[in-house]
């Protein structure tokens, strides 16, 4: 029976075609060679390289070949000759074979197990994943596929230092408010205080938002206070674009502060949760607030905004 086995395995007798595994997710050739202790597992894969019609980016030739490559690279790294199979049966404890993994790149879908479909992004986005709606499964990932998914990091690195400017922020004041910003009743011009407050801000954020974080952004959010006159008009935008344009002359190149936009709901949340706050400015009998600053990040193409004020 062995001595079969063996001379089966030597005429490539001991394949398997179109096998399909328990989680029905893809197909797989497999070839067993006992004599020379190896099982060889072959995935045939299309790939379909999709343009990003709105960034304007488009894949060339050498992209779509450096991506394959690295996708062989990476693929093979984690599974060729990694993993080891033990024949049980008794008496035959001496079969033991590495899996050595093959992929067989193909020219039409028709033929192969896998679809690896890359899209071109702009900014980094981790990836994977399979589309089981379709036959062959469409493995549908991007072309930061084969790099080190770093944006844990890029994340806590943003959150550390957002967390360091608002900080450095709220300490203007000693009791915590500094990011409060205010004005006389009715008024929407800055003062020289206001902007020798607002200078000292904008020491911590150069020193602070480094380039690997230039994704951070203030946003003003424009208020009226209880001694303001109900006549005022305007008076909210015309105090957060005061204080926006203030900034950006002294931070060039990037318009770091920027007005939010107080029709959205994270707008609305913030203002709603400044009302809660112990110190409420906005009902106070001696002064006036005009403005919120927060930081804010957008990095990536699903960005999210940092709320807690």
């Amino acid at each position: 029976m062995k001595e079969n086995f063996i001379r089966d395995g030597i005429r490539g007798n001991l394949v398997v075609k179109d096998f399909v595994p328990a989680t029905k997710i893809g197909k797989f050739d497999l070839k067993v060679e006992p004599h020379k202790k190896k099982i060889t597992v072959i995935v045939k894969v299309f790939y379909r390289f999709v343009d990003n019609i709105e960034d304007q980016l488009t894949w060339s030739m050498n992209e779509k070949n450096e991506f394959k490559r690295n996708a062989r690279r990476v693929i093979l790294e984690k599974w060729a000759n990694n993993c080891r199979i033990r024949c049980t049966k008794q008496n035959w404890e001496e079969f033991v074979m590495d899996i050595n993994f093959v992929i067989a790149e193909v020219n039409n879908p028709a033929y192969c197990r896998y679809v690896i479909q890359v899209t071109k992004l702009a900014r980094y986005k981790s990836s994977g994943g399979i589309n089981h709606g379709v036959v062959p499964h469409v493995c549908g990932v991007n072309n930061f596929a084969n790099e080190i998914d770093i944006t844990k990091n890029q994340e806590s690195i943003f959150n550390y230092k957002e967390g360091l400017i608002r900080a450095g922020l709220r300490s203007l004041l000693t009791e915590g408010d500094g990011d409060y910003i205010t004005f006389s009743s009715d008024q929407h011009l800055l003062t020289t205080g206001i902007k020798t407050y607002l200078d000292r801000f904008l020491a911590i954020v150069r020193l602070r938002r480094t380039p690997d974080v230039l994704g951070i952004k203030a946003y003003i959010i424009g208020l009226k206070g209880k001694n303001d006159s109900t006549f005022t008009y305007n008076l909210e935008s015309r105090r957060a674009t005061a204080v926006s344009n203030y900034i950006n002359q002294r931070i060039v190149g990037d318009n770091f502060a920027l007005v939010a936009d107080a029709s959205q709901q994270w707008a609305k949340d913030a203002v709603t949760f400044l009302k809660t706050r112990t110190r409420n400015h906005t009902v106070s009998d001696k002064m006036v607030v005009c403005s919120l600053l927060f930081a804010h990040h957008t990095m990536w193409s699903a960005p999210y905004r940092i709320n807690t004020l």
